[in-house]
């Protein structure tokens, strides 16, 4: 019998301030580690006779800025050439960010860099904030930069927070209503729209221990659970 197992090797790659003079500043500067990339590659280690044989998979680059923000991540193979191994669709992902270090764009590219869908069609999502800083909208777009669809949320005033997705005709897909004790823990789900059908409900319920543990989860809904 064959067994596989997943192998993961971390290379950790770091940029010091090295800065002169060295005034308080640059110092401080100096002490403070940045971590600039992280280069993680994947074998999948395979059993034969005994006797593990690794074979290399993929290679992934996740590059950050200087406030620790991801702004790309990239596929490789082997020889360091542009992969897409790791979806069979996508080279690189892209991300934006704010002046509040929030995400506000995010975008999917393939090998030659165009835009590529991985999940659905979209390419590109766009998210918005409201005046507290809360997400209030993401809308994903297609290669041709329509509209495919738009999730909104928003917490009505009993705390319940409210994510309603929209199909490009402006058509409710999805409504997804989540509430939380004092600790922030879901205590419950309620979803309508599952598999496609508007009908379809599914309610969650979570149960929590005195260590915040989820120990418990129940399901309820009104067609095939599975």
């Amino acid at each position: 019998m064959i067994k596989k197992i997943y192998l993961t090797l971390f290379i950790c790659l770091f940029i010091w301030s090295c800065d002169t003079p060295k005034n308080e500043s640059t110092q401080l500067q100096e002490n403070e580690k940045l971590l600039r990339s992280i280069t993680t590659t994947k074998f999948n280690v395979v059993e034969q006779f005994g006797e593990p044989s690794t074979f290399f998979n993929y290679q992934e680059v996740q590059i950050f800025d200087k406030n620790g923000n991801l702004t790309e991540i990239a596929y490789y193979d082997s020889l360091g050439n542009p992969s897409t191994a790791y979806s069979g669709k996508v080279h690189k992902e892209k991300y934006i960010y704010n002046e509040d270090n929030k995400e506000v764009r995010n975008s999917r590219f393939d090998i030659k860099g165009d835009y590529v869908s991985e999940y659905g069609d979209w390419v590109t999502i766009i998210t918005k904030y409201d005046s507290l800083g809360n997400e209030s909208e993401r809308i994903g777009y297609n290669k041709w930069e329509d509209i495919n669809f738009i999730v909104k949320y928003r917490t009505d005033i009993n705390g319940v927070e409210e994510s309603i997705q929209y199909d490009k005709d402006n058509n409710v897909e999805r409504e997804t209503y989540t509430s939380y004790d004092s600790n922030r823990n879901i205590i419950q789900m309620i979803t309508y729209g599952a598999r496609g059908k508007r009908a379809n409900k599914v309610v969650n319920n979570y149960v929590y221990n005195s260590d915040n543990k989820n120990t418990q989860m129940t399901t309820e809904c009104n067609y095939d659970c599975y």
